[in-house]
């Protein structure tokens, strides 16, 4: 077999592997949006079952009911806004995590979502993406939303009161974990320092790193730089993270 007979045959192969994963896209996309109209039934039904039982509940004692009834007849619809949110931000989530290291831009969420052309649904991913990257669930780098992990918060490490003090210590993997992503931001902190006020970006971090292609690896390295960037141990700005002055 000559080289452009092996070329061509590769060629056929990398195009039936991908209108597989087109194959499999559409199909993700057609479950998400079977269990998003799922979820908007049931929020519905238990809509009405609230505001049954609210109706056949006995009533209050005169001097109360007239302070009450406002709230309750808003209650349910408040209710119902609150699930919807969380619904929205957890099929958010998923949908970031499904993109994997590479991350997912707003317009690949939206796409997914099959909402795009609904003003009112685009708003309401734009809420929950700004929501969610606040509250540190997911991290935003080079224009793109990456499923941050959680780590230990810092009061986890301190010493525990004088009572607990005959508890076994830690098993040491934790500790373990612990040092290697320690290690890691300062390899990476490193890295930027060196690179000057030229700055590099998370490609040439990785690179760097020689971690380019294990996903784990540039998962954690794109965890620690979203830390890094929150507690101000590197600046972010077109792309290049550099050393605050």
């Amino acid at each position: 077999m000559d080289f452009r007979t092996q070329v061509a045959e590769e060629k056929k192969r990398l195009s039936q592997q991908r209108r597989d994963a087109e194959k499999r896209i559409a199909s993700l996309e057609s479950e998400l949006s079977t269990l998003a109209a799922e979820m908007k039934g049931i929020d519905g039904e238990l809509a009405a079952i609230e505001a049954y039982e609210s109706a056949t509940a006995a009533p209050a004692p005169r001097s109360r009911q007239r302070r009450a009834r406002t709230a309750e007849a808003a209650a349910p619809a408040k209710r119902t806004r609150r699930r919807r949110r969380v619904s929205r931000r957890a099929e958010i989530v998923s949908v970031i995590a499904s993109f994997g290291a590479a991350g997912a831009g707003r317009a690949d969420i939206i796409r997914t979502l099959d909402v795009k052309g609904d003003k009112s649904a685009e708003q309401s991913v734009s809420n929950a993406l700004a929501a969610l990257k606040k509250s540190g669930e997911v991290a935003h780098q080079d224009g793109k939303y990456i499923a941050a992990v959680a780590e230990e918060p810092a009061a986890a490490q301190e010493a525990a009161p004088a009572e607990a003090a005959a508890e076994p210590a830690p098993e040491p993997a934790p500790k373990g974990r612990r040092r290697r992503r320690t290690s890691r931001r300062g390899a990476i902190v490193s890295i930027i320092e060196a690179a000057g006020s030229d700055g590099i970006g998370r490609a040439g971090i990785i690179e760097q790193l020689n971690v380019k292609g294990d996903k784990s690896a540039e998962q954690s390295v794109s965890n620690a730089l979203a830390n890094l960037k929150k507690s101000g141990a590197v600046a972010h700005g077109d792309g290049k993270y550099t050393k605050p002055a």
